[in-house]
């Protein structure tokens, strides 16, 4: 016996079958879903015949050259809708958008008011371009649309508490109108006031409390609603709320799963849309599209539990990042590797994935690893979907495994200030591929690249320690750049081929006692979560923003930077290919060290939060009104004084706007002006010198 297997039996699914260990198969009906099923015969190492069956589903997704989809979102009235096409092929000539009213209107970004709320609107999208084959092509994708005018009295109200049985409660109208508030705390006793403060004697006993407002209705004069919200006071720390929430095929039913950790006995469900629930795994069905905070609360006065955790929740709702993305890197460090590990960075929201190596085979695992046969350039695929339909999408590159020759060389020298470097490494990177290189630079000051296969790059150099002038200059892309935004890229075959690369100087700073240290990893939105991030240049700005010094990352994601003068800095990563979100740094005294965490995400670096381990928490409540319009608020409990920056930042990672606000003693209610900013997903951050930093998501 040569193996322990001696038949390998495959049956595709589309009534089709092959023997061996390594098969092909093309199947005919694409965009179908085939259930394939490799069968196993041979023998025990007790001599004994087995066998066994694995089956994995198969989706034969071919994409249109034209393949288009949308999202939209509305204003905070609902009265108008944005609408943005988004397409695979960026050779798109026209986009033509129908609002099934009988209107029309052209152009990749269009707004549209539609006349009756109470009707679903079918829009549809259609884009004209050339595909990769120089052919014209046409796609049309449609979505129903629902319009959701909401009460202008309706009301939300938000908890505090430091002790687990003394609550502090603020009240809020939506609309933002005038109102009275009115609470029942469920233990027999009433309040009046919109922020007021309540103690429960019983601790370990749950509490409904309501709030219902009268508010002043500009449409009829007069109007109440009411909102409830379960407090478990006298609770403790020994379990976690965890929860997950999964769609049917129609997106409004979702089965909710209480995955809590810890003993606990009480169970409660808040939907976000009134309903509640106290089974273990509930399953709801939601009567309107939205965006919903669904809520877990758990508890036991045994065994000292009390927690809350939320989950937000799209019903009949495309979310508007639902695009496929990965990179992949040698398996070994070799640029000669033939073994690739693929990591999955595409956008959260989907729940299957087909890898397709462009060698024939293929894989369903979040984040595969590799082996090439054969040298060569291949082109792999990444494709994702989900349940509902309303997430597919697939994106590709290639990969170059093993030594590939190709016929082009790429030469130029490297700069520090007004003389030629005398020590350093040079890399080539692929902008269109997976094209890497690495050389050296040698007693001339001049690097060199030969058997560049054709494509587009970037040209990345940097000092070795060896250099005399290492400490004085940064990493630096081609022509004079510290990021790959800035960078020219060049392309393999230019009749020059030759790019000298200016050097980016450090700026100098003073020696203290302040530190920063911090991890990047791979977690994030990614479905390997948490993978360290080896590597990466991380650059330190001073409060000017000149850069003053880098480091990279080691093989556990980890970096620091220590003896540093106090005073304000910022931090961000530098990736080729990734849009990277910065942090401002204050240290100080009283704050001598900060800890920071990035994330890699799908096509940026963000930061996950910064970590201060002597600062204390900044209570924070729920971002208000979500969608916000002219003003957004934020209600904030703090007992330090001092200054808040406050930044808008966009799903880019770009900071697109920003002030200081000044945080009296106690609680106090943050407001920003938000009328000027584009409509779209942002992100709001909160940076103080003695607190955590906050971050909150909205809508505009």
């Amino acid at each position: 016996m040569n193996s322990p297997v001696d038949i390998w039996m495959w049956d595709f699914g589309d009534g089709t079958t092959a023997t061996g260990q390594s098969v092909m198969h093309v199947f005919a009906d694409t965009n179908t879903v085939h259930n394939v099923c490799l069968t196993t015969t041979g023998f025990d190492p007790g001599g004994v015949s087995c066998t066994a069956i694995s089956c994995q589903e198969v989706f034969n997704f071919i994409p249109t050259p034209c393949e288009s989809s949308f999202w939209y979102y509305p204003d905070s009235l609902n009265a108008c809708f944005t609408f943005k096409g988004w397409a695979n092929n960026t050779q798109i000539e026209s986009w033509f958008w129908e609002f099934g009213d009988g209107t029309t209107a052209t152009g990749q970004t269009v707004s549209h008011a539609f006349a009756n709320p109470d009707e679903v609107y079918n829009v549809c999208l259609t884009t004209t371009g050339t595909g990769p084959d120089g052919q014209s092509c046409t796609y049309t994708s449609c979505q129903d649309v629902y319009i959701n005018i909401p009460s202008p009295c309706e009301n939300y109200f938000e908890a505090f508490t430091n002790d687990g049985n003394t609550y502090s409660f603020s009240g809020y109208v939506m609309s933002g109108v005038p109102a009275d508030y009115f609470w029942d705390f469920g233990d027999g006793t009433t309040a009046t006031g919109q922020q007021v403060t309540h103690t429960f004697q019983f601790a370990g006993t749950v509490f409904n409390v309501c709030l219902t407002t009268i508010a002043n209705d500009p449409v009829n004069d007069t109007c109440t609603s009411t909102s409830c919200q379960v407090i478990f006071p006298g609770g403790g720390s020994s379990c976690e709320a965890i929860m997950s929430a999964i769609p049917d095929s129609s997106g409004y039913t979702y089965y909710f799963e209480n995955l809590s950790q810890g003993e606990h006995s009480f169970i409660f469900w808040d939907f976000g849309d009134g309903g509640q629930s106290s089974q273990a795994n509930p399953t709801y069905t939601y009567a309107e599209p939205g965006i919903y905070i669904a809520c877990l609360t758990i508890g036991d006065s045994l065994n000292n539990c009390w927690d809350q955790t939320c989950l937000e929740i799209w019903v009949n709702a495309v979310q508007p990042d639902c695009q496929a993305s990965f990179f992949a890197y040698p398996g070994d460090s070799l640029a000669t590797s033939l073994n690739y590990l693929f990591i999955n960075t595409s956008t959260p929201g989907y729940t299957s994935q087909q890898w397709a190596f462009g060698d024939g085979t293929g894989s369903m695992d979040p984040n595969p690893m590799h082996t090439y046969a054969n040298p060569g350039i291949y082109n792999a695929c990444l494709t994702i979907w989900d349940s509902t339909g309303n997430c597919q999408s697939t994106y590709c590159m290639e990969i170059y495994a093993g030594v590939v020759m190709g016929d082009y060389t790429l030469s130029g020298n490297v700069i520090a200030g007004n003389a030629l470097a005398d020590q350093g490494t040079v890399w080539l990177i692929g902008a269109n591929n997976y094209y890497y290189a690495e050389t050296t630079i040698d007693s001339a000051g001049t690097y060199n690249f030969g058997g560049v296969p054709a494509g587009s790059y970037y040209i990345y150099a940097m000092l070795t320690p060896g250099s005399s002038n290492f400490f004085d200059y940064l990493p630096t892309y081609y022509t004079s750049s510290l990021t790959w935004q800035g960078a020219t890229i060049v392309s393999a075959g230019e009749p020059n081929g030759w790019y000298p690369i200016n050097l980016v100087s450090s700026s100098t700073y003073g020696v203290g006692n302040a530190s920063i240290s911090g991890t990047i990893s791979m977690g994030g939105t990614f479905k390997s979560g948490g993978a360290p991030a080896a590597n990466v240049e991380i650059i330190l700005f001073n409060s000017t923003g000149l850069p003053i010094t880098y480091t990279f990352s080691n093989s556990d994601g980890a970096f620091a930077f220590s003896n540093l003068p106090y005073g304000e800095y910022t931090i961000q990563a530098e990736m080729t290919g990734k849009t990277t979100e910065a942090l401002v740094v204050i240290l100080s005294e009283g704050s001598s060290t900060a800890n920071v965490s990035f994330v890699v995400n799908e096509t940026f670096i963000s930061v996950l939060g910064e970590n201060e381990l002597d600062k204390p928490a900044l209570e924070a409540g729920i971002l208000y009104p979500n969608p916000v319009g002219e003003t957004l608020y934020l209600e904030l409990s703090s007992r330090t004084l001092g200054k808040i920056i406050a930044e808008i930042i966009d799903l880019q990672g770009r900071i697109i706007h920003s002030e200081i606000l000044i945080l009296p003693d106690g609680s106090e209610r943050i407001s920003i002006a938000t009328g000027d900013i584009e409509k779209g997903i942002y992100l709001l951050r909160l940076t103080t010198e003695s607190r955590e930093t906050v971050l909150r998501k909205f809508v505009r």
